[in-house]
């Protein structure tokens, strides 16, 4: 998208300190940020990359936000997948227009998102009703609904019927599924397990070894950003680091005939509740789509 800020569009403010606040323009009200209020008819029809002044006399910066600026401010229940991890996902699982995605555990649709931006059909599975709205508010808020379909319910007991072309378990115990869901996965087929600590990843590792998968292997992305400004360059103070564990592997034609041996067990589909959560999320969570944080 190009040209002026129109009411609909969504605007990322920055400050002279770097703090950020992505908001969705409508034709009256202001959006708050560190330095003071900004009415949103201030910046209709203006040109993104120009500054604009707040109530408090501060200029502060607007542009169009990226959608991994957007994902890190949209509204959430359960902790996101932060985008350097999502694009390593992504490219572990080389997904392509058209491919049909199995995604066991939607969390606030950050990966969801970034799926149906690359044209593929997400079938997401989520247990948690309030996620599921969540993740669902913000799909069709970023884009993409027509290309997602989420399903509340116990993975076990709801996921459509195969063939998928990638699969992307972000839940509690990967392991306990990954026996018989190679059924589920097209020849050539993806797995990706999305984990936060060493015992997920020992487990995971096993249940793909046993289940006949190969190239498997584990990421873990630390990412820090740099100041360069003047003759100062040097690595910021703050960054990025420990996020999550990537773990990823081709299915085999062993591991689809394993598969299909096994039947479907009830199994735990969702984030990973080990403190990811929120602490404000109680149930429903907020639909407020304005959302001011400092860059992590």
């Amino acid at each position: 998208m190009s040209g002026a800020f129109q009411v609909g569009d969504s605007v990322l403010l920055v400050d002279h300190r770097g703090r950020e606040t992505v908001a969705e323009l409508t034709e009256a009200g202001v959006v708050r940020t560190a330095v003071g209020e900004v009415a949103m008819g201030d910046l209709v029809g203006h040109e993104p990359g120009e500054a604009v002044v707040t109530s408090k006399g501060k200029r502060i910066l607007a542009v169009r936000p990226t959608l991994a600026e957007t994902v890190v401010h949209m509204p959430r229940g359960a902790q996101i997948i932060y985008p350097k991890d999502a694009l390593a996902i992504l490219g572990a699982l080389d997904v392509a227009p058209g491919q049909r995605v199995l995604e066991c555990g939607v969390g606030s649709g950050g990966l969801t998102v970034w799926l149906a931006r690359l044209g593929a059909s997400v079938v997401a599975v989520e247990r948690r009703p309030d996620f599921a709205r969540r993740a669902e508010k913000n799909v069709a808020h970023l884009g993409g609904s027509e290309r997602v379909s989420i399903i509340v319910g116990e993975l076990a007991d709801v996921a459509p019927p195969g063939p998928y072309d990638r699969v992307v378990l972000d839940m509690v115990h990967p392991w306990e599924v990954i026996p018989w869901i190679g059924a589920e996965l097209a020849p050539g087929g993806r797995i990706v397990a999305y984990v936060t600590n060493a015992l997920q990843i020992h487990e995971t590792v096993e249940a793909l070894e046993a289940s006949g998968y190969v190239r498997i292997e584990v990421r873990e992305l630390l990412e820090r950003r740099w100041v360069a400004r003047g003759e100062i360059v040097r690595p910021e103070l703050r960054m990025v680091a420990h996020t999550g564990f990537i773990v990823s592997a081709h299915i085999t034609p062993r591991a689809r005939r394993l598969a299909a041996e096994r039947p479907r067990e009830i199994s735990v589909s969702g984030v990973v509740d080990d403190g990811s959560l929120d602490e404000s999320a109680d149930g429903d969570v907020d639909d407020e789509l304005i959302q001011t944080e400092d860059r992590p």
